[in-house]
């Protein structure tokens, strides 16, 4: 790759402003045979550049000091350390790939991949269980992921429209742009915002897709009906009987707690919250005793560790638990 190409692609990397197509590239070429080489040659060139500015900085003092510099005029030693700054900034992360790999950290891992359906390019940001992970979207959109979640969008995203497809569950920001719809889908409902905050809990275990509104307004739509949705309001979205029922929340931090680490439950019975600690902490939980199901919790657990989860829980109900590996056994 040429030097002007891998330092305009590494100095917008740190800006953050860097589109999907130009993530992509980068994280090609770090993977490449060529990366190391390409590196340490736009490291020596660089090396040669700064002497030049160094020397003519010194050079641009001297003049400033034998002839009189207009008041308005910027002093070229000030241009000159601002370019040397930035150009010191791409050469330093120029080095820190040479000697590792922080900066696909930046670019999101191996979070996302790209393939091809037809002719058109499909982008996925997937995590594995007991993980969470964020990106922004070209159009400025946040996005936050829970565990065993993906997202997918096209090459096409924020051309005409913004559309997203979800599997799992996520937190939106979108950014605002009323020329452009934003709308995620999941299994048979669309979920429509003009700049928003809303969460979408679309796991299939679960049998349904529930969707939480915190700020802004939302239209939530299956093939029988459209629910629009004000701030504290959730629509429930049952995916076997294709209803759509919408309550109003009293506690919003029942839609977003997995965004700080939390888990809160508000009568949830033991074999969902089951399945959200498998997904939460990586591991496989095991009921014994069918009885136990459908007991319900309540309840707040704040950054906690798995093995303090479950002595919480089993002190406001008569069960028991055993760990075996990553396999969690209840009984009563």
């Amino acid at each position: 790759m040429e030097q002007k190409r891998i330092q305009y692609l590494i100095s917008t990397s740190l800006d953050n402003k860097l589109t999907i197509e130009e993530r992509f590239e980068l994280m090609a070429w770090l993977h490449s045979t060529e990366a190391d080489s390409d590196c340490r040659k736009v490291w020596n060139e660089t090396d040669a550049e700064i002497d030049k500015m160094l020397s003519d900085e010194i050079w641009s003092s001297v003049k400033s000091e034998i002839s009189p510099v207009p008041k308005l005029a910027i002093p070229s030693k000030f241009k000159m350390q601002s370019t040397f700054i930035r150009r010191f900034k791409i050469v330093a992360t120029i080095c820190a790939i040479v000697c590792s790999s922080v900066l696909l950290s930046v670019l999101y891992g191996d979070n996302i991949s790209a393939l091809w359906e037809g002719d058109a390019k499909i982008y996925s940001f997937e995590v594995q269980s007991g993980q969470k992970a964020s990106m922004q979207l070209a159009d400025g959109t946040v996005v936050w992921l829970n565990s065993a979640s993906k997202l997918t969008f096209d090459d096409n995203y924020n051309d005409d429209d913004r559309i997203v497809n979800l599997e799992g569950e996520a937190y939106f920001d979108v950014a605002k742009n009323q020329n452009k719809k934003f709308v995620v889908k999941c299994n048979g409902v669309e979920v429509e915002a003009l700049g928003t905050s809303f969460n979408v809990k679309a796991y299939l275990a679960d049998g349904y897709i529930t969707t939480t509104l915190a700020k802004g307004k939302v239209k939530v739509s299956s093939e029988k009906e459209d629910v629009y949705l004000s701030p504290s309001e959730q629509a429930i979205y049952n995916i076997k009987d294709k209803e759509i029922r919408k309550d109003a929340v009293s506690n919003i931090a029942l839609a977003d707690f997995w965004l700080s680490d939390s888990l809160v439950f508000d009568g949830v019975t033991l074999e969902s919250l089951s399945h959200t600690i498998e997904r939460m902490y990586g591991v496989k939980i095991m009921i014994r005793d069918k009885s136990l199901n459908n007991v319900t919790f309540t309840g707040t657990i704040k950054n906690n560790s798995l093995p303090n989860i479950f002595h919480l829980i089993s002190l406001t109900y008569p069960l028991k638990y055993s760990m075996e590996g990553d396999t969690i056994w209840i009984y009563k």
